[in-house]
């Protein structure tokens, strides 16, 4: 029987330095307090940490491995998630937010 062989994301380090530093009960206690769910199938309802967590993971893994792959910077969003890789000359950003308001206009 052949093992299923698990893709390795060359940003596994950083993924994770985000993922112990992020603030998710701040989104927790935010989402709770907006009365903010997030809807899977035809269901409603309000995720728990380890899956705000599992969320954001995915993107952050999401965003990095295709923004290397394209050599550019790329994003990715769910559920109040952003995900943003920057691919910059000498280095590249990783980045995760959780947006509740934002407003832009182009000129």
């Amino acid at each position: 029987m052949k093992k299923k062989t698990q893709k390795v994301n060359k940003y596994t380090k950083e993924i994770e330095n985000i993922l112990d530093n992020f603030d998710f009960i701040k989104v927790y206690k935010v989402m709770d307090s907006l009365n903010w769910t997030w809807v899977k199938g035809d269901t409603r309802y309000f995720p728990d940490i380890l899956e705000l967590k599992k969320c954001a993971k995915q993107l952050l893994e999401q965003a990095s491995s295709e923004g290397m792959k394209a050599k550019e910077d790329f994003f990715v969003s769910t559920g109040g998630f952003t995900a943003e890789f920057f691919y910059l000359k000498e280095t590249k950003l990783l980045k995760l937010s959780f947006v509740i308001e934002e407003w832009e206009t182009r000129f």
